[in-house]
């Protein structure tokens, strides 16, 4: 469903007349709560241990010699995972950068700013990141939600719908809340099966690089 499906959708939720020329609600106002509705569902999903689901990736050149490099906008405030040099295949790539840290010559130098060692690779690195994906923007009626299965897409109208009524300051019924929890679980339990939840056995070479 894209943006403007699901708020067809909310509109039917919530009796609005599009049309109509005294409404409590703006077309702003309903593609606002669609996606606070989306960041909020993928925050919960996070939370829930089903990060596997929200992980993505970002392939970037650190150049030879190049010392420092600072972090793509793609990464800047992303939860980052793993950076792997994936230049070399014949002996598995080489983390250098996990959750316990750096490995090798590769350290912060500051909180957006990576340094390699004083001299830089000897040779131009292909280094694949592995980060945890936010809600991104609905850009317009044809941006659809990439990180909620289109099967539960229709969770994001009502929890849309749910956050205009809080906007408004009026209740919404109780039905409605127990329809979005239904829906909400339903997602989680959807997003818990039907995928690995690690990566298939790799050779990584570890050993000579220092890791702590």
């Amino acid at each position: 469903m894209d943006r403007l499906d699901l708020r067809t959708l909310q509109s039917l939720i919530l009796n609005f007349n599009p049309s109509g020329t005294d409404q409590d609600y703006t077309t702003a106002q309903a593609n606002q709560g669609l996606q606070e509705a989306y960041n909020d569902e993928v925050i919960l999903v996070s939370e829930n241990g089903l990060l596997d689901h929200l992980k993505s990736y970002h392939e970037f050149t650190w150049t030879s010699s190049l010392v420092t490099l600072e972090l793509a906008s793609t990464l800047k405030s992303k939860l980052l995972i793993e950076l792997r040099d994936i230049t070399d295949s014949s002996v598995g790539d080489r983390i250098i950068f996990a959750g316990y840290g750096f490995g090798g010559d590769v350290f912060w130098k500051d909180k957006t700013t990576m340094q390699w060692s004083t001299t830089g690779p000897s040779s131009d690195r292909t280094i694949r990141a592995t980060f945890i994906a936010v809600a991104e923007t609905l850009q317009d009626d044809t941006s659809v939600p990439q990180l909620i299965p289109v099967q539960f897409h229709p969770l994001l109208a009502w929890g849309g719908a749910a956050w205009l009524k809080d906007l408004a300051e009026e209740s919404y019924p109780v039905s409605w809340e127990k329809r979005i929890q239904r829906m909400r679980e339903s997602l989680w339990k959807f997003m818990s099966r039907g995928k690995p939840i690690s990566d298939p056995p790799r050779v990584r070479n570890l050993g000579t690089q220092g890791v702590f």
